[in-house]
């Protein structure tokens, strides 16, 4: 699997939007301690969906899950993912919280969905192993 992780600026949105049209993955990270980094939620999504693959899985992660001083509750960002019909997770790099299961999850939806649209996915396919997951 290849993983583009980009900074969420501003000034990257041309640069994720040529990602998008290649990616077979999305992965939109906030951090919980910071308001305004889950305001632009909303907004990546809107793009990713505007210039992605059809039916590309998405899913949303709030971030730093370990620390205590949170700004966004839990709940908020279940409601978010619901909204988009998307999988929700809270992550932590720090203790590895739910870091192995969101690219675990995510390889086993392009793995099934490979294996519907490729005969039964044939391992000879090349594409089929090479996936693309754009982290914004």
């Amino acid at each position: 699997m290849q993983i583009y992780d980009t900074e969420g600026s501003e000034r990257s949105i041309p640069i994720i939007k040529t990602y998008c049209k290649t990616a077979h993955a999305y992965i939109v990270l906030y951090d919980i301690t910071n308001f305004y980094s889950y305001v632009d939620v909303n907004n990546w999504i809107k793009i990713i969906n505007e210039n992605t693959q059809e039916n590309s899985p998405i899913v949303l992660a709030g971030t730093k899950c370990d620390l205590d001083e949170r700004c966004i509750k839990t709940e908020i960002g279940e409601k978010c993912a619901e909204k988009f019909g998307i999988k929700f997770y809270e992550i932590s790099a720090k203790t590895g919280d739910n870091c192995n299961k969101i690219f675990s999850d995510l390889t086993e939806v392009l793995l099934s969905s490979k294996k519907g649209n490729q005969n039964q996915g044939d391992k000879s396919d090349k594409s089929f192993w090479n996936a693309k997951c754009l982290i914004q």
